[in-house]
């Protein structure tokens, strides 16, 4: 299930704040368009890899055809589900960190000036921590506010988790303890694109709250 926030309104995207809507409608959008890929993509690859074993081990030409097909695909498999993953996660918190930084702006009482986020290289740039928002008096009423405090538990749990897969991940000769923590970060980190994803969500909706009730301080 694509995470998406309350419904905006035409009365919210006409009002002084439409821009912003639409930028974080824009980067949602991104964001579910890689969810659907990501999904696809891992259903397929468990569908077709695995148990697969070569049930003909002919060698011709000095290779065995079905063998190598199997590991040809499977190797296809691994890094469309590896990019994949690396795009979604950065769609997501791309998602995340414009609708974090437009509700501090909005609390704040600052306008927006400039971009909410940037890119670079193909990629968007994702600042190494995010405000945190629960502790925000203004939305000490608000009836999702214990979701949002989860989802932000959650969502630092899984960065700290992928931050650590590439730690270990670049290391030339790990121990059998350092691999075998890899594989718990990659497990923990399998979760940050969903978890970004719905936080952004959660985050919009807060936003939208805040403007309809008149948003500044």
């Amino acid at each position: 299930m694509i995470p998406n926030p309350s419904a905006i309104t035409d009365t919210d995207l006409d009002g002084p704040y439409g821009d912003t809507l639409l930028t974080l409608t824009a980067l949602a959008c991104a964001a579910n368009e890689y969810a659907i890929a990501h999904t696809a993509v891992l259903a397929t690859a468990q569908s077709v890899l695995p148990g697969r074993v070569a049930d003909i081990e002919t060698v011709v030409g000095g290779h065995a055809p079905h063998r190598a097909a199997l590991r040809d695909i499977g190797g296809l498999y691994d890094r469309l589900v590896s990019d994949l993953t690396e795009r979604y996660e950065n769609a997501a918190m791309a998602y995340a960190t414009a609708a974090t930084r437009a509700t501090l702006l909005l609390l704040n009482g600052h306008p927006q000036r400039g971009s909410l986020v940037r890119r670079q290289a193909g990629r968007w740039l994702i600042p190494e921590a995010l405000p945190e928002l629960h502790s925000a008096p203004q939305l000490a009423q608000w009836q999702r506010l214990d979701e949002l405090t989860h989802l932000r538990t959650q969502l630092d749990r899984a960065r700290d988790a992928r931050a650590r897969t590439v730690e270990l991940a670049g290391l030339a000769n790990p121990t059998s303890e350092q691999y075998e923590n890899l594989q718990t970060a990659e497990r923990q980190a399998l979760v940050l694109g969903g978890t970004a994803h719905t936080y952004g969500a959660c985050v919009v909706d807060a936003f939208v709250h805040l403007i309809r009730k008149g948003g500044t301080p």
